[in-house]
Parts: structure tokens; C-alpha cells; sequence
């Protein structure tokens, strides 16, 4: 089996894995390679949609021949006005496209925002993302769970901007990262 330094990782996103507003320094993937040691390279781009994110697949995942693509969105797509068949339409396809380049997807849950309308919807692709990797058999890293309080609010502590985290909660991001992908590679036989 291959450890977490052999074995590449790319993460797939929006701002929220970019690291805005500090930037790739700043950002959960940055810590995981830096202080956790993972190969892992960062593919998120401010304010792209899950439909940009299936589109650069190809070039940003499957070129890259990860062993393991984090995909993290959909904030965007809520803000936008995306509907939210489009949303899991867009995560079928890219976990699709991983399987058919026997490449392992984990799902990243999104984290909270404090604009009402656009959690609601944010609630129902969460709820749909984590059916959806039960019935599949994916692993969910829940960075919503990690930054949410006992009010289903973003941790002020966490927060940005009300969208965003702050360094420390990219820091909280990159734990529950760590946690969920130690867990994945003790469970997984590479062949």
C-alpha cells in the first residue's frame, strides 16, 4: 500500500481551496503538503463552478495521475443561481470520469455561508452529496461539520468574510482533511 508521501493527491476547487483571500500559502491544501507531508497539489480557482471544475478535469485531474482527487464546490454554483440538478449532475460526471481513470474521489462537503437563500440551497447539495457517497461508497471529508456551530452558522471564530475562512480556519480545514485522509489510506489497497 502507498503511504500518503508516495502517493499523489490533487485537490479540486473553488476559492475555498485556492485560499482566499491570503492565497495558496494560506490554504488547508497547503498545509496538508507542508505540515502533513502529503503529495498534493492545489487545483482550486476563485469563483469556479462545479460545471468550470468538470470542464478543466481532464487537464487538472486526470493529467496529473493522481491516486486520489479531492472535489470541493458548488459554493459558487449556489451564488449564481445554478440549479441544483446541475450541481449533481456535475459531481456524477467528475466522479465518472475518476473511476474511469481508476482514480479514487473523495467528496468535500462545503462549508457554511451567511447568505440565507444561498445556504438553503447549500443545505440540499449536502444533504444530496453525502446520500450520494453513501449509496457510491466515497469517502466524505465534512469541512462543514468542522466549521459550523451549534447554529448551523459558520464559527465566527473561522470566519473571513461569511464565505471564506480565516487562517485559522483554514488551519481547522486542513486538520479535518488529515483526519478523513489518514482514515481513507488505512482502508485502501493500492494494487
Amino acid at each position: 500500500m502507498n503511504d500518503k508521501k508516495n502517493l499523489k493527491f490533487v485537490a479540486l476547487g473553488d476559492s475555498i481551496t485556492q485560499g482566499y483571500p491570503y492565497g495558496m500559502e494560506a490554504s488547508w491544501v497547503h498545509i496538508l503538503k507542508t505540515e502533513k507531508g502529503f503529495n498534493i497539489v492545489n487545483k482550486g480557482i476563485n469563483g469556479d463552478t462545479l460545471e468550470g471544475m468538470l470542464q478543466r478535469f481532464e487537464k487538472d485531474v486526470i493529467s496529473l495521475l493522481p491516486g486520489i482527487v479531492i472535489i470541493m464546490g458548488g459554493t459558487n454554483d449556489a451564488f449564481n443561481g445554478y440549479s441544483l440538478s446541475s450541481m449533481e449532475y456535475n459531481i456524477r460526471q467528475m466522479v465518472k470520469l475518476s473511476k474511469g481513470s481508476k482514480i479514487v474521489s473523495v467528496i468535500g462537503i462545503p462549508i457554511p455561508v451567511d447568505e440565507p437563500a444561498v445556504e438553503m440551497k447549500l443545505q440540499k447539495f449536502r444533504k444530496f452529496l453525502r446520500d450520494f457517497c453513501a449509496d457510491e461508497n466515497i469517502a466524505v471529508i465534512d469541512f462543514y461539520r468542522a466549521m459550523v456551530d451549534e447554529f448551523g452558522k459558520i464559527k465566527k471564530k473561522l470566519d473571513f468574510d461569511g464565505v471564506h475562512p480565516n487562517r485559522e480556519g483554514y488551519r481547522v480545514m486542513a486538520d479535518e482533511a488529515f483526519d478523513c485522509l489518514t482514515r481513507i489510506l488505512k482502508f485502501i489497497e493500492w494494487s
